[in-house]
């Protein structure tokens, strides 16, 4: 839990629930805190059952720690490494989607030399690996573009461009 990336407060609040969870119903816990070094957590890890992995963003969700974990035989909860690092990359995600027949709604990428959406308004920009809904806005106007495009592309330097649909996120 923790860790170095923008999710880092997100992370720190679901790791202290799963704990509280888990001591509530009987479980012995290890807090193990992340700092951006994967091997320092290694010594910690290997004492423990189950590492269960709240960690947020950056190298607690694009595939490194699940790497580092399966390669010492660590049980973890949560995806392997290829579907993290698959899962961390948003288009590629809604690519599989698709593929499965799933429905999503249009999007384009962007980077830094191509920054006029092709979709029409309203839509949703965020950088294309981040969670969190770090570096997401809602545009619904012209006016509001550059301020988004700005704000995606301080969290990557590949953004997602997606259809806005009203309703309720799940």
């Amino acid at each position: 839990m923790g860790g170095v990336s923008e999710e880092k407060d997100v992370s720190l609040s679901s790791g202290f629930s799963v704990i509280k969870a888990c001591e509530r119903n009987g479980y012995k816990t290890k807090k193990i805190q992340f700092n951006g070094n994967v091997e320092e957590i290694l010594p910690d890890a290997k004492r423990v059952d189950i590492v269960f992995n709240a960690l947020h963003g950056g190298v607690g969700e694009n595939g490194q720690i699940q790497s580092l974990l399966k390669k010492n035989n660590i049980k973890f909860t949560g995806s392997n490494e290829h579907a993290s690092k698959l899962c961390m990359n948003k288009e590629r995600s809604k690519i599989i989607a698709q593929i499965l027949g799933m429905k999503t709604p249009r999007w384009e990428t962007l980077d830094k030399k191509y920054l006029k959406p092709k979709l029409n308004l309203p839509y949703v920009i965020k950088p294309n690996e981040q969670g969190s809904t770090v570096g997401l806005s809602l545009v619904e106007n012209q006016k509001m573009l550059k301020e988004a495009l700005g704000l995606a592309f301080n969290y990557s330097d590949n953004i997602l461009v997606e259809e806005y649909i009203k309703g309720r996120e799940l």
